[in-house]
């Protein structure tokens, strides 16, 4: 039996699932084995230790960035070389050349200010610097249920876990920025 374990944002990870699920039931035979998907609608909980290891983990799992290669190549089996991805990506760095990690997608992020509220000698240019308390509530990003900032709060708590506290104080989930 191959667990596998479904491990992304309730948006996402539900179309995920049917996919998988489909493309099991008509490729049954050739796997010759039953194949389980666990499906966790969620992006990974701080501290969560009740997880039994999955055969194959599909998602955004920050846990995993605090892990030492030595403690990857032990516990995950790469894959090298079996989903391909285009090679200007590759040039990129986007590929992971033991094959433990395969990017499925790419979600560009952009960032904008008024020009009504800020000046431009004073714009952050750094992602750091957008925890300094000068921004406390200021950085504005849909919902915390969206992937970009999911992704991009534990990407900032994991670069600057001295500074945890201005990520969930500075950053506020409460939709689009207004437009005029």
């Amino acid at each position: 039996m191959v667990r596998v374990q479904i491990q992304l944002p309730l948006n996402i990870s539900r179309s995920l699932e049917e996919v998988l699920r489909e493309h099991i039931e008509i490729n049954q035979e050739e796997y010759g084995r039953d194949i389980i998907i666990e499906n966790l609608h969620s992006c990974g909980e701080k501290n969560r230790t009740d997880l039994k290891p999955a055969d194959i983990m599909i998602g955004f799992m920050p846990e995993l960035l605090t892990q030492s290669d030595d403690y990857i190549a032990e516990y995950f089996r790469g894959d090298v070389g079996r989903f391909p991805i285009n090679e200007e990506l590759q040039e990129q760095s986007f590929y992971d050349e033991r094959g433990f990690f395969h990017i499925f997608g790419i979600v560009p992020f952009i960032m904008f200010y008024n020009t009504d509220c800020i000046d431009v000698t004073e714009v952050p240019h750094t992602w750091s610097e957008l925890l300094n308390p000068r921004w406390k509530g200021r950085v504005i990003m849909p919902g915390k249920e969206h992937m970009a900032p999911k992704v991009i709060r534990a990407v900032f708590k994991y670069e600057n876990s001295n500074k945890a506290q201005a990520v969930d104080e500075n950053i506020t989930c409460r939709g689009m920025p207004l437009m005029s």
